[in-house]
């Protein structure tokens, strides 16, 4: 048999041989390229859920409603809670007394005192046209001082915290007295906030 056709077909099955591996090594790369994508994919979409939650602030929906200017009226949801703040000094014996309220409309619930900047110079603000008109506003001075009158109620330092909630559909007022207890009740300050329990939106 000639030489000449073996030859042939020696190159024709190298040809194909090196065809099979460019092919496959085609295959491959084109398989990582598509891998490394979609891991980078991956992490980038990570990266931006880790973003946007960390932006996202949560609102406590059954956190009560604050308020502190009796001049405006205090509007709430049929069964919610409020909290009115007013400044007070337990330190030296003043708080506010609540009158007696219609609770068929709003119920009593807490009264506690907090130590907090920035609720004091919002309550102070708003009450100090509540106070009583035969009294002189006075500058709050620490306890230190030895002129200080105890029965005089001076500017407060903390506030008092009064929480309520609604129970059912209608306009209510909350009185309230600004005492000293075991002192004389001279001109006591008094305020009053009108609450407008509404029904719950549907």
């Amino acid at each position: 048999m000639p030489a000449f056709p073996i030859l042939r077909r020696e190159r024709l099955s190298i040809a194909a041989g090196v065809a099979v591996l460019i092919c496959v090594a085609l295959s491959l790369g084109s398989c990582g390229a598509a891998g490394s994508g979609s891991n980078s994919s991956t992490t980038e979409s990570t990266e931006v859920t880790e973003v946007t939650t960390a932006d996202v602030t949560t609102v406590d929906p059954l956190a009560p409603s604050r308020f502190t200017d009796p001049t405006q009226p205090v509007p709430v949801n049929l069964s919610g809670r409020f909290e009115l703040l007013l400044p007070a000094d337990p330190t030296r014996g003043w708080r506010w007394v609540l009158e007696p309220v219609d609770t068929a409309v709003v119920v009593p619930l807490s009264s506690e005192f907090l130590d907090d900047p920035n609720l004091l110079s919002s309550t102070s603000s708003t009450t100090s046209s509540t106070s009583s008109t035969t009294e002189p506003t006075v500058t709050w001075v620490p306890t230190t001082t030895t002129t200080i009158d105890p029965d005089s109620p001076e500017v407060a330092p903390l506030v008092q915290v009064i929480s309520f909630a609604a129970r059912s559909v209608a306009t209510t007022e909350i009185r309230l007295r600004y005492e000293r207890i075991g002192g004389s009740d001279r001109s006591p300050r008094a305020t009053t906030f009108t609450v407008v329990v509404r029904p719950i939106p549907s």
